[in-house]
């Protein structure tokens, strides 16, 4: 729907000019709707916008997020140490130290 000629339909609409000469009641009421009507509408086209671009942002955001955590999962840990006795080392549960200084095993990056 192309919101900005419906806006302009009911400025156009709103204008004392598309009346008889005398202007009755109902269309002074019907003018403030209208007006009311294309304002509405105006405000929401540009809120409908600002939040397309918020979206927008936001997928960026979550795409850069999705790439560093498939890229940090792609690094060494402490399920994959060999070394057993590690101070590091987190009890069964616990968070995991990844890409370690202290890894030792055949999968070492560096």
């Amino acid at each position: 729907m192309d919101y900005d000629k419906l806006i302009e339909q009911l400025k156009k609409s709103a204008d004392f000019e598309d009346y008889p000469v005398v202007a009755s009641f109902a269309a002074i009421i019907e003018k403030k709707y209208l007006r009311d009507a294309a304002t509405a509408l105006s405000t929401l086209q540009a809120e409908d916008e600002k939040l397309r671009v918020e979206l927008e942002r936001v997928k960026v955001e979550r795409d850069a997020y999705q790439a560093y955590f498939k890229d940090l999962s792609s690094k060494p840990d402490c399920n994959t140490c060999e070394k057993r006795n590690c101070d590091y080392r987190p009890k069964p549960g616990a968070t995991v130290r990844v890409n370690c200084p202290l890894y030792s095993g055949p999968q070492k990056e560096d």
